[in-house]
């Protein structure tokens, strides 16, 4: 229950937020209080009369009262459990028989408005009644539905019954852009009072504390919630909604009684253990509000991973960007050194922002759907704010590589947006690795699981699975399987991960370091840099020839010259070689260079035993035939800049 406690902490430590949406819409909700979708907006006049329009989506999330029963509603009997202040239309409308053929729905209204009177009747003399009273007299006139389609708000067929689709072809919005059923279309008001004041009831402070005291004293069942350890109202159905509002998977729940769910052991939930009505509460709506404000979604959505502190909750989620966090102050990356110092700098700005006591708690949690309706908890860990960001840094130390692709969006001159691609020295983001892995079609049990792997490797220093960074590999290996753009950027990311898979497995500290190593003399990272080479080479003498992306046999091949190094390169070599006489024809001075040192590299390759040479290769060739091509490029460009100058 450790998880559970430090949600109501969470909860206890933000009551200043309750109630107050943020510049997202974002709430955090008060004791009692679930989130819908609005679809009609109605402002009731101090004298009766409406006024009525459709809500537009990005306005239409809307905070309202709820019971444990309305909170938890489903199936063939929703129509008869009503939610105390707004609901569906045919909740708050009156005279529905006549306007819809729907008889299952004409009892809904009574219910509805039995419950909201005994509201009123509990809170008499209390601030906000009269606001109360105002919409229950408007609600018993029975007028909605008639003002609703006065209005043009409800649309109605020549019978004069609710439609159930447009009766014209038209562009304009109307509620069929919102909701299927008419009936099914969720109202919410706004009251005027005496004194000319409008007030949103979704939003009033003095509803809130009145509905807090007039629900809870009503749960009939009490005992000892194993949350706060006190004897209080119990709750034997909890609220759903926790990933989105329309997510209907619980987190708990014991309804289950014809199955597996007491296993023979217990013959009803409260033998295993009791929850508080107000602790559910706490529980579910701090949940909720975090994985909204500061939660990452996988797999469709149905993967949550959110991180926060116990006093402030505001904290980078492990699998964001921790570079997005700095000062603003560009630094230059170029080689390994400028970014560790760029990855210090990143992380002792943001933890003398964030944190002022290194001793803060911190949690981490992961969520998934075991079922469509059940949740579970696939993730779990609290450490100290410092400990938090010291396994971050780690991960970004050595899971890094240079030139590493990413795409931002941007706007062009005509306003459309556009993705950009950006190289950088760092760490690729953790949707990059898993598509490296296995393609942008990945399925989302494949994303889910190899995400949950990776964030226990940043936050439990777990090394790498074998299984990912072997998908990774034996991708890279066909490069003629992908269009060059998106080959380059796996190959960047994927030299990322399989340095620190092999810095994991090494004897020795930072063994791979990130670019080229021209000292290392281990025969798979040779014949990789060789390999390089005989691609530049071709490469060049297709550029002269005017060929542009046309696959070489360098990429060709590369698969069969992991498995057959000495091999295929004899083969590669005799393919080479009407390209260099065209080179050397073309007196081609970067041909001259790159020819020299391929030719260095094999001869000093080629003077091993013949048996060490023709063995498969090692995953370190992928690290090297990338830096190795990084760093033909890069000092070509250097060459033509200076040349510019």
């Amino acid at each position: 229950m450790s998880w559970a406690v430090k949600l109501c902490e969470t909860y206890d430590n933000c009551l200043d937020k309750v109630g107050i949406a943020d510049n997202n819409h974002r709430i955090l909700l008060p004791i009692g209080y679930t989130t819908v979708s609005a679809h009609i907006e109605c402002t009731l006049f101090h004298d009766g009369s409406i006024q009525a329009e459709l809500i537009q989506k990005a306005d239409a999330k809307t905070m309202i009262p709820s019971t444990i029963d309305s909170s938890c509603r489903s199936g063939k009997d929703a129509n008869k459990v009503p939610h105390p202040l707004f609901d569906k239309l045919y909740f708050m409308a009156k005279n529905l028989a006549q306007y819809s053929d729907e008889k299952k729905l004409y009892d809904s209204h009574a219910i509805y408005m039995q419950q909201l009177q005994a509201w009123i009747q509990s809170a008499q003399g209390k601030p906000g009644t009269l606001l109360l009273e105002t919409l229950y007299t408007y609600l018993d006139k029975g007028t909605l539905l008639h003002d609703l389609v006065e209005q043009g708000i409800l649309i109605v067929d020549e019978n004069g019954r609710l439609s159930k689709k447009r009766m014209i072809d038209t562009d304009s919005i109307d509620i069929f852009n919102l909701v299927t059923e008419q009936s099914s279309a969720v109202l919410r008001f706004i009251v005027e009072d005496e004194d000319e004041h409008f007030h949103k009831l979704w939003m009033e402070a003095d509803l809130i504390k009145s509905f807090s005291a007039y629900y809870e004293p009503m749960i009939e069942k009490k005992g000892l919630c194993y949350i706060s350890g006190e004897n209080t109202s119990l709750s034997t159905k909890h609220p759903n909604k926790i990933r989105n509002v329309a997510d209907k998977a619980k987190l708990i729940s014991s309804n289950d009684t014809t199955n597996f769910t007491y296993l023979g052991l217990l013959t009803d939930s409260a033998q295993c253990a009791g929850i508080g009505y107000e602790a559910s509460q706490k529980i579910h709506n701090a949940l909720k509000w975090l994985i909204e404000r500061q939660g990452k979604l996988y797999g469709s959505g149905e993967l949550a991973i959110v991180a926060w502190g116990l006093r402030k909750v505001e904290l980078i989620n492990p699998l964001d960007n921790i570079f997005d966090f700095d000062d603003g102050n560009e630094i230059k990356i170029d080689i390994q050194e400028d970014y560790a110092f760029a990855l210090n700098k990143a992380l002792s700005g943001y933890y003398t922002k964030r944190f002022q006591d290194p001793d803060e708690d911190v949690v981490i949690m992961a969520l998934d759907s075991a079922t469509t309706g059940r949740l579970s908890i696939s993730y779990y860990s609290e450490l100290k704010g410092s400990a938090f960001l010291q396994r971050i840094g780690k991960w970004y130390a050595s899971c890094a590589w240079q030139n590493v692709i990413r795409f931002e969006k941007h706007m062009d001159a005509k306003g459309k947006e556009i993705y950009q691609r950006i190289r950088y020295t760092g760490t690729p983001s953790i949707k990059s690795i898993i598509h490296c892995a296995y393609g942008n079609s990945v399925k989302k049990e494949i994303e889910k699981a190899t995400t949950k792997e990776l964030l226990s490797c940043i936050m439990d220093g777990r090394k790498l699975p074998y299984a990912l960074v072997d998908h990774i590999c034996q991708r890279l290996y066909k490069p003629y399987t992908m269009s060059s753009g998106e080959y380059d950027a796996d190959l960047h990311i994927g030299c990322a991960v399989i340095r620190k898979y092999l810095n994991d497995i090494a004897s020795e500290k930072e063994a791979w370091i990130m670019g080229l190593d021209k000292q290392k003399k281990d025969i798979s990272y040779l014949w990789g840099r060789l390999l390089a080479y005989a691609q530049e080479v071709e490469k060049e003498a297709l550029e002269t020839m005017g060929v542009r992306d046309r696959e070489t046999n360098a990429e060709r091949y590369m698969r069969r010259f992991q498995l057959r190094p000495l091999e295929t390169w004899e083969q590669l070599y005799l393919r080479l070689q009407p390209y260099q006489v065209r080179l050397r024809k073309n007196k081609n001075y970067r041909f001259k260079v790159l020819n020299k040192e391929m030719n260095e590299l094999a001869n000093t390759l080629l003077n091993e035993e013949k048996y060490q040479l023709d063995g498969a290769l090692d995953k370190c060739f992928i690290l090297s035939y990338c830096a190795q091509l990084d760093e033909l490029r890069y000092k070509t460009n250097k060459q033509e800049e200076s040349e510019d100058k």
